[in-house]
């Protein structure tokens, strides 16, 4: 009833001004500054420099080697790394609950970092393998035209049509688009061809194309 909790707080109030209860005079109590669920909580991953870094070099070698990297590749790599704590099941496999709770605080760490998903725009290099391969076609091809001209091979210039194996893919890779060092490669997105060649030889029948 009121009276008797009336009763216990004034009991309990006299106590405290009197020194009596040691529980309530010896106790600390915590104050917050804000009201609710307003006040900065512990991340899962750390926002350290060393952490960003490690997690950017990472994403930096998948899309140089065009590999596909989302966030449950850099949650991988997380845990690889034991930045991030997983919780197991007694066979070793990551719990589904605790798999979907630390994939959420990957997303958000990449989201605060300012992380972005999609095809990165920007400055495109070439790909040093086309280079190579280039520079080995026109000395082979200023070579052959240095050879007297029985034995020099006959150039053959083909007209081209081709089947794409496919198109783009992988489109959905996160990048960091302050990152300098993420360069956007040149490279064949259509995949393997399948080639109809059509060309027009000269008089040598003995003719060979240029490897």
């Amino acid at each position: 009833s009121k009276s008797t909790v009336a009763t216990v707080v004034k009991e309990w109030t006299d106590a405290l001004h009197n020194g009596q209860d040691e529980t309530v005079v010896n106790s600390v109590v915590d104050t917050v500054s804000n009201r609710g669920n307003r006040n900065q909580k512990v991340a899962r991953i750390p926002h350290t420099k060393k952490t960003f870094l490690q997690v950017r070099e990472h994403v930096r070698e998948k899309r140089l080697k065009r590999e596909r990297i989302t966030g449950r590749q850099v949650l991988d790599f997380l845990v690889d790394k034991r930045i991030l704590e997983i919780e197991m099941d007694p066979s070793g496999i990551i719990a589904s609950k605790s798999l979907q709770s630390g994939l959420r605080a990957t997303q958000r760490y990449l989201l605060r970092k300012g992380f972005c998903r999609g095809q990165k725009t920007g400055k495109i290099v070439v790909n040093p393998d086309h280079i190579a391969q280039r520079n080995f076609y026109i000395r082979t091809l200023l070579a052959n035209r240095a050879k007297p001209e029985e034995e020099r091979r006959v150039e053959v210039y083909l007209d081209e049509s081709y089947i794409h194996q496919h198109y783009h893919r992988h489109e959905n890779s996160v990048y960091d688009p302050n990152d300098e060092q993420d360069l956007v490669l040149r490279t064949p997105h259509k995949g393997r061809r399948y080639c109809i060649l059509a060309a027009i030889e000269n008089r040598f029948r003995d003719a060979r194309l240029v490897p």
